[in-house]
């Protein structure tokens, strides 16, 4: 089978004017009558919650949605959510594919940095899934003994031999207003944690805090 995550930009959502990544999703052959060949997950960007209805929650949500576009919180939540996905529905055999755009080609690249570093667990529990996480977050930070025990911890309670696929990314950015993160994408910016990686850039960006994050 094939499992499919799709990760949108800051802002991002379905409406009239729908990114590469929504237009991709819409197209995932996804036919409940044929046997099941694949699944698909998609995640709405950094700031894109539910709209409220009472005059004073909508306030809060609107003020929530901006802070969360300059200071991007729920970045770890979002890939902690798309890593649980993955762990609930993989089986043996089944293959990964990554597609994100902006700040969501980020949180895919992060996603395919923890897949390859700390592994895929197969007991899906919010503590494991948060575990596997911050042993993630040992490693990109460079800290003590930390790949030695990701690495005891993918062998005790991962998947053998799982690896991504295909990734799949439109513009990759790791800064939103104020943040820029590059801790993360120090280990899931080699060729290494993907069997195939494409990077689709635009020409003519000239926006300072939307420059490219690069693949190599």
């Amino acid at each position: 089978r094939n499992l499919v995550v799709c990760i949108d930009g800051t802002s991002n959502k379905f409406g009239r004017n729908n990114t590469n990544i929504l237009k991709l999703f819409a197209k995932i052959d996804l036919d409940p009558e044929a046997p099941l060949r694949q699944l698909a997950y998609y995640s709405s960007g950094v700031g894109t919650h539910p709209r409220t209805w009472g005059v004073v929650s909508r306030i809060r949500r609107s003020l929530s949605d901006l802070l969360e576009e300059v200071v991007a919180w729920n970045v770890e939540e979002i890939v902690q959510d798309a890593y649980g996905w993955l762990a609930k529905e993989y089986r043996e055999g089944d293959r990964v594919y990554l597609f994100g755009f902006s700040r969501g080609a980020y949180q895919v690249r992060t996603l395919a940095g923890m897949v390859s570093e700390v592994g895929l667990i197969k007991t899906v529990t919010e503590k494991q899934i948060g575990t596997a996480y911050e042993h993630y977050m040992a490693v990109c930070s460079q800290k003590l003994h930390a790949k030695d025990i990701a690495s005891d911890f993918k062998h005790t309670f991962c998947w053998k031999d799982m690896r991504v696929h295909f990734v799949g990314v439109w513009d990759t950015v790791s800064s939103v207003g104020l943040v820029k993160e590059d801790v993360f994408l120090s280990s899931s910016s080699s060729a290494e944690h993907a069997c195939h990686f494409r990077h689709a850039l635009a020409l003519d960006e000239r926006r300072v805090k939307f420059l490219p994050e690069y693949f190599h």
